[in-house]
């Protein structure tokens, strides 16, 4: 007789911890969507929060990139088209979804947002042909189709050179 079920669960469970870790690839979240067709992703360590259908105050500025401003989190949050940033003409009307970057108090709209992606490190690669080089360095290979990483550091450096220097 092999004894009682409990301890074949407390074996099985101490057995489990006895054994090596599968080890699977190495992944990262990021989070997909679109600019004027363009199938982008940001990666989700560098945005703090996703937004859908805020208003954004817009405000005069030289800046054609340059949206308004919005009160998140009890914060007053400078709002940039991302559309504009990497060089597309503006639409009209509000985007409907914005991010906002973890390392600084600067939002970003763009038009479609398409999900959630969890892929291998193994699948980055880096930017070709008509993928956006100085903000979106980097590519990745996802189903059947690529898509550039955008930059949030990069950004917020095109943001702050436009301003002298602050955001």
């Amino acid at each position: 007789m092999t004894g009682s079920r409990p301890e074949e669960l407390r074996r099985a469970f101490d057995r489990a911890f006895s054994e090596p870790p599968v080890v699977t690839e190495e992944s990262e979240p990021l989070l997909a969507f679109r600019v004027a067709e363009a199938a982008l992703t940001f990666r989700l360590a560098e945005i703090a929060g996703l937004f859908a259908e805020r208003t954004v105050v817009p405000l005069p500025s030289h800046a054609r990139e340059f949206l308004g401003i919005l009160v998140l989190r009890r914060d007053v949050v400078p709002v940039y088209s991302l559309r504009a940033l990497l060089g597309h003409t503006m639409t009209v009307g509000p985007p409907r979804w914005l991010v906002l970057a973890r390392a600084a108090k600067v939002a970003f709209a763009f038009d479609e947002f398409d999900g959630y992606l969890r892929v291998p490190v193994s699948a980055f690669l880096l930017a070709e042909g008509d993928d956006v080089r100085k903000h979106a360095p980097a590519a990745v290979q996802h189903g059947d189709g690529r898509r550039g990483v955008v930059s949030v550091e990069a950004l917020i450096a095109t943001i702050k050179d436009r301003c002298g220097g602050r955001v």
